[in-house]
Parts: C-alpha cells; sequence; structure tokens
C-alpha cells in the first residue's frame, strides 16, 4: 500500500466520523483553589482528547468550550502542587468543576505521569514509568537526546564518540527497546552498535520511559521498554507560538541553533522547526592509548575525525475540532559524523597524525538521512474514542572509507563501503473506551512492513523484506479507590525473507573462479502470543505497591539471521545464524513506593527469565577478513536477567532538595555461566540542588545544582569481553530564568565531568580501543520563548 493511499483510507474515515457528530457542544469550566481556599493562578489545564491547554486566570477559573458529548481526561499541574487527573463525562449539559490543590515540594509531583496508550495515570499504572519534560532536559543537557536520559535510574546508552547514542533500559537495547515518535516506532538500523537515533534532540519536549517488558501495547521490540517522544501540545486557539535555541559546548566546540514558529487560528494550526548543529573533534584526558600493547599518540588531546554535523526539519500541521484532532508532521533529519581514525581496522599510527583541522570530517564516516511522514488522528465516538497513526520512514544510511580488498579481488573505485536504505509502512489503530466508572478498555492493531536495500563494496547483511502484525485487549479496572489491576493479551505475526546472496572469488588476474555463498536464503514465519496483568494498591494514603507479571517475546531480526561480514563501525566481524527461532521472556516486576509531602522513594527490583535469548556472542576466533577483530555470533541460549532500581529525593526546605539514584543488572547465561555481553556496571547519582526566588526585576528565580555520577567496576563480562574499572564524575548545573519587561529567556549553564577524570564506559563501542570518554566539558544554553494572541 503506498502512502498516497493509506492516508486517503485514514482521511475518509476522519470525514466520515466528523460526518456524524452532533451539533450541540458543551462548555467544561472550573475553579481551581489551593487547600486554604484560595484561588490559584497559572495551572496548566491540558484535555488529552482534544490535545488542547488552557491556563488557569488570576482568580483561578479556566474554560474549554466546543465540546460535545464524551468522555474526557484532564491533567492539571503546576510546580509547587500535586498533578491530578481527572476523568469528566459529557452527557447533557455543561461541566462545572471545583478543584483543589495540594502543595508539593517535589518536582516530580508536579510532572503528570500518563503512559499514552492505556492513558493511566500514575496510580492505575503497574509497571515503572518515568516521564520527563523540557525543563528536566534542560537540567540535565548532555551530548545527545539519549544521553539525557541517563540520568533516569535503570537507563543507559551505548555510545560511539559524543554523537551517535541510543537507549538501554535495564541493561537491553537494540531491538529490545521500542523508541516512538508521533505514535509511530522510529525505524532505522537500530541493529547496529554504532546506529543512532534519527532525531532532532532539540524537538522533543516530552518524553516517556517505560521499564520492563512491553510486548502487549508495542509488540515484539518492546521486551525491554519504551521510549516514547510524545507530539508536542497544539499552541492555544488564536494564538502565535516560536522559539529560539542557541547552545554551545567546550569539549568538542559544539554550536547548536534551533528555531520553532507555530500559529493557531481558530484550531487551524501549523508549527515549523528548523535545526542545526556542528561540532568538531571531541577532546579526552589523554594523550596516547595503549591497543593490543601498542601506545598511540592522541594529538592535542583529541579524538581525530570525531566531528560531525545535523541538519533538521519537522513541519506539523493540523486541525481541532469537536469531534477530535488530526495531524500531518514531515520531518527531515540529516547527519554526517566522523569514526575515529583508528575504529576501522587496526588503529596505525600515521592515521593519528594531527591534519591541523578540528572541524573536517575524513575518511571513515557515515552519513544518514531519515524522512518520515506520519498522520495522527483521535476521534471521539461517544464515551469512546479511536486513535489512528500512520507512516512512511525511508532511512538511507552510508559508510564510507578507503577501499579495500580480500585476496585477489579488484579494489572499488568507489569510497561507498556500505549502503542501507530501509522503507518502512507503520499504522496502529487503538480503541479506548469506558464500560463503566471503574472499567476501561482498549482494543488495538497494528502493523507493518519493510524492505531494506543494500549497496556498497563490502557485504554485511543482505536485501531483506519484513512484515509485522498484532492486535491486543488491554483491560483495567478499580475494585476500590486503592486498588487498581489490570490485564491484557496479544497477538503477533511476522515474516522475514531474503535471497542466498552470493560472492566471487577472484583468482590472479582478477579473475572469477568461483562463487561462495556469503549469505543463506531466510523465509521464516513468526507467531507468538504474549500477555500481562498487573495490580495496584495503596496500603495507605503515602504508600504504593505495583506487581506485574507477564510473558514476553521477540522475533529474531534479518540481521540476526542473515549477517555476515565485517562491520566496522563495531570494530567486529558480525555473524548470523538463519536458525534462530523468538526468544520467549517471562518476567516479574516488584515496584514500591513511598510519598509525603517533602519526600518520595522507590525500590524497584524485577526478575526474568528468557528462553532462547538472542546476543552477540565474542568468540575466540578471529576473522579471515583483513583487520576484522574477533568474530561476533549471534546465539541463542537460556538467561537470567535481573536487577534493580532505586530513587529517593528529600526536600529539607521548599527551595533545598538532596536526592539519590541507583541501578544494578545481573545478566547470567545458563548455559556456558558467563555474564551475558554488554551488560552495564552498577551505577548510581547523588545529587543536590538549591531554588532561590528572588525580587529583582530580571532574575525572578534560579537554581544551582551539583551531582556526583559513579560506575562500579564492571568484571562480570561475557567470555572474550574486557573488563572496565569504575569511575567518579563531579558536575554542575545552573538554570534561570529571565525577564526583560515581558520576554522570558531561560539560561542554563553546566559543566561536566568538572575534574576532567579519565574514565571509561563499558557500552562504549571506543572501549574495544581503550579510548577515554570525553573531558571537562563547560556547557551554555539560551531558550528565548514566545506567545502571542492574535
Amino acid at each position: 500500500m503506498t502512502p498516497n493511499k493509506l492516508f486517503i483510507i485514514i482521511f475518509t474515515l476522519i470525514l466520515l466520523f466528523s460526518s456524524k457528530g452532533i451539533s450541540q457542544t458543551f462548555e467544561i469550566q472550573g475553579k481551581i483553589n489551593n487547600a486554604e481556599n484560595k484561588s490559584v493562578e497559572g495551572v496548566t489545564v491540558f484535555l488529552h482528547e482534544l490535545n488542547r491547554w488552557t491556563s488557569s486566570d488570576a482568580n483561578g477559573n479556566f474554560k474549554f468550550d466546543n465540546i460535545k458529548k464524551g468522555s474526557y481526561h484532564l491533567h492539571v499541574h503546576l510546580i509547587g502542587f500535586k498533578s491530578k487527573t481527572l476523568t469528566v463525562k459529557v452527557d447533557n449539559d455543561n461541566i462545572d468543576l471545583k478543584i483543589v490543590m495540594s502543595s508539593s515540594s517535589l518536582e516530580l509531583n508536579a510532572v503528570l505521569i500518563e503512559e499514552s496508550i492505556t492513558k493511566s495515570g500514575q496510580a492505575q499504572q503497574t509497571q515503572p514509568i518515568n516521564v520527563v519534560d523540557e525543563e528536566y532536559m534542560l537540567k540535565n543537557a548532555n551530548s545527545s537526546f539519549v544521553k539525557i536520559l541517563e540520568s533516569i535510574p535503570g537507563v543507559s546508552s551505548i555510545n560511539t564518540g559524543m554523537g551517535i547514542s541510543k537507549p538501554v533500559i535495564r541493561g537491553l537495547g537494540f531491538n529490545r527497546v521500542v523508541v516512538a515518535q508521533n505514535g509511530i516506532k522510529q525505524e532505522g538500523q537500530q541493529w547496529g552498535g554504532d546506529h543512532g537515533l534519527e532525531i532532532d534532540q532539540f524537538n522533543v519536549e516530552r518524553v516517556e520511559v517505560v521499564k520492563g517488558p512491553a510486548s502487549l501495547m508495542y509488540g515484539s521490540d518492546g521486551i525491554g521498554g519504551v521510549v516514547n517522544i510524545r507530539p508536542p501540545a497544539f499552541p492555544a486557539n488564536n494564538t502565535v507560538v516560536g522559539s529560539a535555541l542557541m547552545t554551545y559546548r567546550s569539549v568538542n566546540d559544539f554550536l547548536g541553533t534551533s528555531v520553532m514558529a507555530g500559529i493557531n487560528k481558530n484550531n487551524n494550526f501549523f508549527r515549523i522547526r528548523v535545526s542545526a548543529q556542528d561540532y568538531a573533534d571531541y577532546k579526552v584526558p589523554a594523550s596516547e592509548f595503549t591497543y593490543n600493547n601498542y601506545v598511540l599518540d592522541l594529538y592535542n588531546n583529541r579524538l581525530k575525525n570525531t566531528a560531525g554535523k545535523e541538519r533538521n526539519l519537522s513541519v506539523m500541521t493540523g486541525i481541532n475540532r469537536k469531534w477530535g484532532y488530526s495531524t500531518i508532521t514531515y520531518s527531515y533529519f540529516n547527519q554526517d559524523a566522523g569514526f575515529f581514525a583508528g575504529s576501522h581496522g587496526t588503529p596505525r599510527a600515521y592515521q593519528l597524525f594531527d591534519d591541523g583541522d578540528v572541524r573536517n570530517i575524513d575518511l571513515p564516516y557515515q552519513s544518514v538521512i531519515h524522512q518520515k511522514v506520519v498522520s495522527n488522528s483521535n476521534i471521539i465516538i461517544g464515551h469512546s474514542w479511536l486513535e489512528i497513526d500512520a507512516g512512511y520512514q525511508s532511512n538511507m544510511r552510508r559508510e564510507f572509507s578507503v577501499p579495500h580488498a580480500h585476496g585477489f579481488e579488484p579494489i572499488s573505485d568507489s569510497n561507498l563501503e556500505h549502503q542501507f536504505l530501509l522503507q518502512t509502512y507503520s499504522a496502529n489503530l487503538r480503541l479506548h473506551s469506558d464500560q463503566s466508572n471503574r472499567s476501561t478498555r482498549v482494543i488495538g492493531v497494528s502493523g507493518n512492513t519493510q524492505k531494506n536495500d543494500i549497496a556498497g563494496f563490502s557485504f554485511l547483511i543482505p536485501d531483506f523484506v519484513s512484515r509485522n502484525a498484532g492486535a491486543f485487549v488491554y483491560q483495567q479496572y478499580k475494585l476500590r479507590d486503592s486498588v487498581f489491576v489490570n490485564a491484557g493479551i496479544r497477538y503477533d505475526y511476522g515474516h522475514v525473507s531474503t535471497n542466498r546472496f552470493m560472492m566471487s572469488i577472484y583468482g590472479p588476474g582478477n579473475e572469477i573462479i568461483g562463487q561462495s555463498q556469503r549469505s543463506p536464503a531466510v523465509d521464516k514465519d513468526f507467531n507468538n502470543v504474549s500477555g500481562s496483568a498487573g495490580i495496584s494498591f495503596f496500603p495507605s494514603q503515602s504508600w504504593n505497591i505495583k506487581i506485574n507479571v507477564g510473558s514476553s517475546f521477540r522475533l529474531p531480526t534479518a540481521p540476526e539471521m542473515t549477517a555476515n561480514g565485517i562491520h566496522h563501525g563495531s570494530f567486529r566481524h558480525e555473524m548470523g545464524d538463519s536458525t534462530l527461532s523468538s526468544e520467549r521472556g517471562y518476567q516479574f516486576d516488584l515496584t514500591v513506593r513511598h510519598d509525603k509531602k517533602n519526600f518520595t522513594a522507590s525500590f524497584t527490583p524485577f526478575f526474568n527469565y528468557f528462553d532462547q535469548f538472542i546476543f552477540l556472542d565474542p568468540t575466540n576466533q578471529f576473522s579471515l577478513l583483513p583487520d576484522a577483530n574477533l568474530v561476533y555470533q549471534f546465539n541463542q541460549a537460556d538467561a537470567l536477567h535481573s536487577g534493580a532500581e532505586f530513587f529517593a529525593d528529600l526536600h529539607l526546605t521548599d527551595q533545598f532538595h538532596l536526592s539519590a539514584s541507583g541501578q544494578y543488572v545481573f545478566a547470567l547465561n545458563l548455559e556456558t555461566g558467563y555474564a551475558m555481553p554488554f551488560t552495564p556496571p552498577a551505577s548510581g547519582r547523588v545529587e543536590a540542588e538549591y531554588e532561590i526566588r528572588t525580587k529583582l526585576k530580571y532574575l525572578p528565580k534560579f537554581s544551582l545544582g551539583t551531582n556526583v555520577e559513579w560506575a562500579a567496576t564492571q568484571n562480570r563480562v561475557a567470555r572474550n569481553e574486557p573488563a572496565t574499572p569504575g569511575f567518579y564524575l563531579l558536575n554542575f548545573n545552573s538554570l534561570l530564568d529571565l525577564r526583560f519587561g515581558k520576554q522570558k529567556v531561560k539560561l542554563a549553564l553546566a559543566i561536566q565531568n568538572i575534574l576532567n577524570t579519565k574514565y571509561f564506559v563499558h557500552l562504549n563501542r571506543y572501549r574495544l580501543l581503550n579510548l577515554p570518554e570525553a573531558g571537562r566539558n563547560f556547557m551554555v544554553t539560551l531558550i528565548l520563548p514566545i506567545e502571542r494572541k492574535i
């Protein structure tokens, strides 16, 4: 099905439902007071089903008009108060609400916690979920969007230099973590360690991180967790909005800019964002490194050829009506990023000589262009609503390097080593319905089809086609105000097919003397049933206990079954296995949470047993191909995977707070007795922050914070995987709210690795070369928001 046909079907459905909408409409209005019965101004009230928001006025009043009959969720939040979620049913009259906000010093209680598919809040959820907003990301600014999320316990990342990273949740990454944006799963070459997320980090305003199995809602790749990037809220009606962002980072001379403009006129809206970033070779606290007992120089304390640039565009347009809303978003991501000069093949001294230019991108490097068109619609049908998400993605990833040949093979006249063109069509439909005041249900279907085409003078994976389809039912029930239960079941079908790939064998004189099979033909179908059940209950007002059990699955991917070649980007020869079967997980999660006005703490242990866990196993064999290092074989084994996260936050005063968090993952191959490869070490973070409110006209509020990050030595490693020493890092951050007349300005200042510590990260692919992480980094970010009524 072509994108045009897909969107015609979607908008036909929209018109069908909207034409049946009744003419009569109503209002939802209310008044917001605090516990002392005084009006609260500036409270954000968000109407979920229509993606509309407003703020309470000086008298605490708010109003939404042009509301048709139906069931709606209102989310109410403001810094200094506990967030609230209300279910409002509009039948034959206007709704007038009285809302009382309870004060709280805790930042977490001011952030709305809601899982986007089930539309359930923190109380109803039975799995751990973290929500971060723009201010959180500004305070925890880092070299990439994924690195920002590392401040959440249980989240780490696989990195290549400073510009490329992908999320790891509870030690599971690659195709075990779903990254979704605007309701559509991001589809790139996520199987590769050096393939980052093709997402503009400046275009992310709100993120949900679901830790633990999410296959029920998201399908195969959700076995480890989900990073769900929510679409921005529409501008208020008859409003113009905009922002300008500028940022600088010293460790790689990073310069970034992003400009956004949006307008909503009579609930017809348009939004555009343009972003650009350029960065140089990054600095490390070392002048040399050791590889295979050879000591090699790092000139000017920089990793040569780690510079890069990005150019990004996002355009969204849509309508908001009484029957719901519909949007179309187009995004364009373009990145060029150099690979460290010694990362392709064996590092050699001459490759590391200073070339006098820290911003040039030389061979080897990668170029990625990711284009995406997404349609999102939410249609209200009585007391139910239908969500329709559809998208098309084109991911073009190319690696360039100096041509090389094996044996008598002729040398290519092109620098294009690998090219992967992945095209994906996706669609999700979900029907939400409230059976009663206590029971809600979600019924959903989803599917996608992919085609991957390859080119280049080296072989790694063949062309492939894959298709997936699934359906699920999820039911949530409130036994009483303090007890919530939920359960769901899902069925999935998957298909993968590739053609056999043959390579020519050359003799003297570049004559072809035969053929050898590099990758076998694969034509496989997979069927899986998964399910989960959970309970969330409150023994008292300040305690919450959540228990979730389930069975999840993951389909083997085409690269895992068919790879056979040098993956220089990950510094290894990767070998697939066409006999791989689906892996099955049996998972248990427990969350114990304690909340009081000035203190919150949570402890979240988890235990998983995996049947036929698929992993990339570092063997004891060296590749026959030149400069390819070890052979990493895709393998399967039964495995145990367990651990825990904890978090605590104490406000000694309304302005001063201390927090601590940590994580531990234990992953064991039950067949060999070794640890599973790529398991992050135990780690933690201790933070202190002081917020100061002043009477100054130009500086009404600012905060000062410092934190210490630590990671334990990782000695529990897979066979032939290097151990990594532990480390401590000292960091600083500050956020200033400035005001010049009516113009608000946010200024963020930060220093990472204040002591310029030399350290190694276990999951960084440059770890295999004994290359340290980036050194001291000064960061400055300035944001100018604009909002005007028209």
